[in-house]
């Protein structure tokens, strides 16, 4: 709640009781780079969410998460490394179109990222309820096409 509510401060105060509890839980973590992030604390950021993606046996959603990430941060070598990951994934198994979107909006390709969140809403991918508070989609919550999919979506 704190993360979705932008509150990066109280997200980080919340996860290290968490991960004091245990220092593996991924999702903790996940939360925590996050916030570390969007507090300008990139580095630590990028080190604990490539930890992230190591402890979660590479989940195609933190590998698109950190390359949105990487992204937002104009680092297009690793944000590109890891949506080429995700495509070669997607031959031998399921990647969910979110998960591209995700890649895409941190590269600012904007009709891409509608592209892949329209496929996401038509195939029922269980990310599209992020669309409505997901900080991955506050650079395009105002954009018609946007605005469309969240119709769409019944939102």
């Amino acid at each position: 709640a704190y993360n979705v509510s932008r509150q990066f401060e109280k997200t980080l105060e919340t996860t290290d009781k968490v991960l004091k509890m245990d220092a593996n839980f991924v999702i903790a973590q996940h939360y925590k780079a996050r916030a570390l992030f969007f507090l300008g604390k990139r580095e630590e950021a990028f080190e604990l969410y490539r930890k992230v993606v190591a402890n979660s046996n590479g989940s195609a959603f933190f590998k698109a998460d950190l390359g949105f990430l990487y992204g937002k941060a104009e680092n297009e070598t690793e944000a590109r490394k890891i949506l080429a990951e995700l495509i070669q994934t997607s031959k031998e198994k399921y990647v969910a179109p979110s998960h591209f979107a995700y890649l895409h909006l941190g590269l600012n390709e904007r009709e891409k990222a509608f592209e892949y969140l329209r496929k996401s809403v038509a195939e029922r991918d269980s990310n599209v309820i992020l669309l409505k508070a997901g900080i991955n989609f506050d650079d395009v919550r105002d954009d018609p096409q946007f605005i469309e999919i969240m119709r769409s979506a019944n939102f």
